[in-house]
């Protein structure tokens, strides 16, 4: 399947989401390519979104072993900056795979307390996050990650599809909102 210059080769459907991908949303090739296996539990967007994201995050940290300015002296990576948004980035997936991984979970387990709010909360974080993330990659390689040759620049654009999906936003934060006020009154 190609979608937006991001190939992603689904690799048939597993029924435990928690093994897709040896647990991971995505795995990388090396390549511009993010090839995935998906869980059978309607998860498979978010997982998607994720393996986008986690693709960018691998060409960031390329990006910034191999980006050496001559007057720095030495890879961008050794530097405070992008050491700290390299664990931004990793923190805010991180969250995002535990909470679509964790969901999934319940829903595979049949746990009847996992309702569509929660879960709706759930894919509201981590499209927030995966989107937030790639954001931060785009934005700390400057120029070379908004070039159209740039794999960074597909999978930022792949991972702005992630929150208009329906429900959007602002419905699923409705149902939520609505149910929180039910629950305390």
């Amino acid at each position: 399947m190609r979608r937006a210059g991001v190939a992603l080769a689904l690799a048939g459907l597993l029924i435990g989401v928690l093994s897709a991908c040896g647990g991971r949303a995505g795995a990388w090739d090396g390549g511009d390519s993010v090839t995935l296996r998906v869980g059978a539990t309607g998860w498979k967007r978010e997982e998607a979104h994720l393996g986008v994201a986690r693709a960018a995050q691998r060409y960031f940290h390329r990006f910034a072993h191999e980006r050496s300015p001559a007057n720095l002296g030495h890879p961008v990576a050794r530097t405070e900056r992008f050491r700290r948004t390299a664990g931004e980035i990793a923190l805010r997936l991180d969250s995002a795979e535990q909470l679509v991984f964790g969901g999934a979970e319940r829903v595979d387990t049949a746990d009847g307390t996992y309702t569509p709010e929660p879960a709706s909360g759930a894919r509201i974080l981590s499209d927030r996050h995966a989107v937030e993330a790639v954001g931060l990659a785009v934005r700390l390689s400057g120029n070379p990650g908004l070039s159209r040759d740039n794999p960074l620049e597909r999978h930022f654009r792949d991972v702005q599809c992630a929150p208009v999906h329906v429900p959007q936003e602002d419905v699923a934060l409705l149902a939520v909102g609505s149910g929180a006020l039910e629950g305390a009154g």
